[in-house]
């Protein structure tokens, strides 16, 4: 069932072509692509931007319909994911920024990753698919069962040697059916491309070659930016995103050029992706000058340690050359963070602004920080950080900070109660 309670696909709104990006063949929209069959480019989606609105009525991500691959709004897939709040930040002065944090927590599930797989989900739907199959250890995974039960269609996660419990329980709750593999998370994808290509399994998978119609999904974080921002009266200078795949901030970029084809913006923010320090493939290709897949994939990351920041922790960003392309065309950096940077920032960003986010969104706060002590963000100019998603999701990585309660006792708790208020005034 769509947005109305039936299927009305004779309801045209998007007008678009699937596209080769290398030698420009147009194909048809009756399959799901994930490259080219002629030249094995990557598959993109022409819009007629000059019939194109930008918020129709329709729930969710919808609103920007004429811009996603999907043939009628009778076959959308909602659960109103989007419309997420753009929240004026209190730590505006301690950073010397005028600093505002997107704050894609609130989605249905607590992440960015909504956006993306409502579309997939939608448009393996209307190709006629009835079930999905995805490698996660996380986000994308949730994500993913969440639309598939939305749409009546069966789940199959794969997931990587000794994914945590806590991961794996939600997708199950979900209605999901969940392996784990006996391999990495690199292992599991190339397990879940080989369903896709060997046993025809629509898959879900948020990199844009394992599904091209999911990334267009992700472009409508950067629509819901500037549409933000031109309310608020200002576009900001810098627009800082925590980097995995790569593929939220490529999409973002792709919705800016969307924007400036239908002439809506003319100024757009330079771009900060943000890594783990040990899986910083992008920042060693900012360094290097390497600019393609090929050259990602042969960055040496040899027995690199486990990190907290498990969303981000990719040795191969699928999405990296977009990503790299989207900072290099915006004149933007690359900054790496460690574990106990995200902590910090996590403690930050919840006592002063009331938002529970996880570690590998929070790096973003880190990111700014050091890139204005770098003099690179000059004092008072206009920040935007993306918190990619809700830190309720990754609580259990907190027992190792020691965020546990301080044990009291009935016969001296008032006493510690009222030493702890007595503190709190001194500090403020």
């Amino acid at each position: 069932m769509g947005i109305t309670g039936e299927r009305k696909t004779d309801e045209m709104i998007s007008s678009y072509r699937v596209m080769c990006g290398a030698c420009n063949a147009e194909l048809a929209d009756d399959r799901a692509w994930s490259k080219c069959p002629t030249c094995g480019g990557e598959i993109e989606f022409d819009y007629a931007l000059n019939e194109a609105r930008i918020d129709r009525e329709l729930p969710g991500i919808w609103r920007f319909a004429d811009l996603l691959p999907l043939k009628a709004p009778g076959d959308a897939v909602t659960l109103f994911e989007g419309n997420t709040p753009l929240i004026p930040a209190r730590l505006s002065g301690a950073t010397g920024v005028e600093l505002s944090w997107k704050w894609e927590g609130a989605n249905p599930t607590g992440a960015q990753k909504d956006r993306a797989l409502c579309v997939g989900i939608a448009k393996g739907r209307e190709l006629g698919y009835t079930s999905v199959v995805i490698g996660s250890t996380g986000s994308a995974g949730l994500s993913s069962a969440a639309y598939a039960a939305r749409a009546g269609m069966a789940q199959i996660v794969l997931v990587s040697r000794n994914a945590p419990s806590h991961r794996v329980i939600p997708m199950i709750a979900l209605g999901a059916k969940v392996f784990e593999v006996d391999g990495s998370i690199e292992d599991t994808l190339d397990l879940v491309a080989a369903a896709r290509d060997e046993l025809g399994a629509y898959e879900t998978s948020t990199y844009r070659e394992a599904n091209p119609y999911q990334s267009e999904g992700a472009k409508t974080l950067g629509y819901e930016l500037h549409a933000q921002w031109l309310a608020a009266g200002r576009i900001p200078d810098w627009l800082v995103i925590p980097v995995g795949g790569g593929g939220t901030l490529a999409a973002v970029w792709r919705a800016f050029q969307d924007l400036r084809g239908m002439g809506i913006a003319d100024r757009l923010p330079r771009l900060v992706g943000v890594q783990p320090e040990r899986y910083n493939g992008l920042e060693i290709a900012m360094q290097q000058g390497l600019a393609t897949a090929e050259e990602l994939q042969e960055i040496p990351f040899n027995d690199v340690p486990p990190t907290v920041l498990v969303k981000l922790a990719h040795t191969f960003s699928h999405d990296g050359a977009d990503a790299l392309a989207a900072i290099r065309d915006s004149d933007g950096t690359v900054v790496s963070v460690s574990d106990e940077d995200a902590f910090d920032a996590q403690r930050q960003i919840g006592r002063t602004e009331g938002l529970y986010a996880e570690p590998s969104s929070t790096v973003a706060l880190t990111a700014i920080q050091r890139l204005r002590d770098a003099g690179t963000i000059r004092e008072g100019e206009v920040v935007t950080g993306v918190l990619t998603g809700a830190g309720h999701r990754e609580t259990h990585v907190l027992a190792s900070e020691a965020m546990a309660p301080e044990r009291i006792a009935m016969q001296d708790g008032l006493d510690r109660i009222g030493s702890h208020l007595a503190t709190r005034e001194q500090q403020a």
